[in-house]
């Protein structure tokens, strides 16, 4: 068994674990994520809890997401966890089995919700476990200098020059919102045919910035466009609360009521978190409602949802209607952006900045993040800060 070890690249491995785990989960929108679910707990004490539940394989995928080069392994992770285990005290593993497990299930005892402070008290703590001669190594070195530049560059926002990238999550701001026009011309044509359309892309390649978009960029006469993200709603009461009061500001209602409050009118529907939907608080008769509202050339409703995976897989319950929402849907694909599109995001990203990237980095971009907006951002911030620190 190869010995435990706790020295700088550990230290390093394990942090960065740590603020990709605490930014995804101080994302709202990844609420109801599948794959790394989180819960917290005991928020307003000194020492809140986040209890994580996932596979080791999504959190190798989250590492490779955030803004340092290249990804943690399986097995870097497996230490990283560990050592915020046995060496911090502060991960307690809930595993009944835990070796060789690709299944993880843990709760970190935090010091704040405050992503900073944690990154902070967790660096202060793993110098305080040292020894004598490795802190005085450390303090020796720019370890210090290194840490608090990093917290510094990351949690405020009083550089000279701000970074034009790393937007994080749904993109409400149309002067942020790039590309897709090709997309945006297919949805509007088929919506002007009074289709219903079903868009299904991975997670965080743009499908909410696209919906608000739709939203803000209506171009159908006498046709209200509203949008309802469901990541808040936990089961059908509180959906129809929100579709009547919040998203058609219409009294609450529903069944032959809520059909006959409709009669006569126009909206678009965005619909985005459908996923929450395959919770124990749906069952097939809201979806069943909104087929029917949604069915027809004269319906009121055309719709626009928005999933990571086909409606007919995500609710495979009806096979005999072709789900009862798949059934009235087009599907169109959310894909990542072409090289060229990328290059054209950095080159208009820059655009004042002062900061110019070669051709090669630009290719080793799109290489590394495939097109994926979100792997695109967070790549494209990184190399971005480093030119600034040569700079400086």
């Amino acid at each position: 068994m190869p010995r435990a070890t706790f020295g700088l690249q550990v230290k390093t491995r394990a942090l960065r674990l740590l603020e990709a785990l605490l930014t995804f989960a101080l994302d709202n929108l990844n609420q109801g994520n599948q794959d790394i679910q989180f819960k917290w707990s005991e928020e307003d004490s000194p020492h809140p809890k986040l209890l994580i539940d996932t596979k080791l394989r999504f959190l190798e995928q989250l590492t490779q997401q955030d803004k340092y080069e290249s990804k943690l392994s399986k097995a870097q992770i497996k230490e990283a966890l560990k050592r915020m285990e046995d060496y911090l005290g502060i991960l307690e593993d809930h595993r009944l089995k835990d070796r060789g497990s690709e299944d993880w299930r843990f709760t970190l005892t935090l010091w704040s919700k405050k992503l900073a402070k944690n990154l902070e008290m967790f660096a202060e703590l793993w110098e305080s476990r040292q020894p004598e001669k490795s802190k005085q190594q450390f303090a020796s070195g720019n370890w210090q200098y290194e840490t608090k530049r990093h917290l510094i560059n990351l949690f405020t926002d009083s550089q000279v020059i701000p970074n034009p990238f790393g937007d994080v999550g749904c993109i409400t701001d149309t002067s942020r919102f790039f590309d897709r026009e090709e997309l945006l011309r297919q949805i509007f044509e088929e919506l002007s045919k009074g289709v219903n359309l079903s868009l299904v892309g991975e997670s965080q390649i743009g499908k909410s910035s696209i919906l608000h978009r739709i939203c803000n960029s209506s171009n159908l006469h006498e046709t209200k466009y509203v949008y309802l993200n469901l990541q808040w709603v936990d089961n059908e009461d509180e959906f129809y609360e929100a579709l009547c009061e919040e998203a058609l500001k219409i009294p609450l209602c529903r069944g032959f009521q809520l059909t006959r409050a409709l009669s006569g009118k126009r909206y678009v529907l965005c619909l985005d978190e459908i996923e929450k939907m395959t919770w124990d608080g749906f069952t097939k008769r809201v979806r069943s409602q909104l087929r029917g509202l949604a069915d027809g050339g004269n319906a009121p409703l055309k719709l626009v949802i928005a999933s990571r995976t086909p409606l007919a897989y995500l609710f495979p319950d009806a096979p005999e209607l072709d789900s009862p929402l798949a059934g009235i849907c087009r599907s169109l694909d959310v894909k990542p952006f072409s090289e060229s599109v990328v290059r054209a995001f950095i080159h208009q990203r820059l655009q004042g900045t002062g900061v110019i990237f070669s051709e090669e980095e630009i290719r080793e971009l799109f290489v590394h993040s495939q097109g994926h907006p979100a792997r695109l951002q967070f790549a494209a911030s990184n190399l971005y800060m480093r030119y600034v620190q040569l700079s400086e």
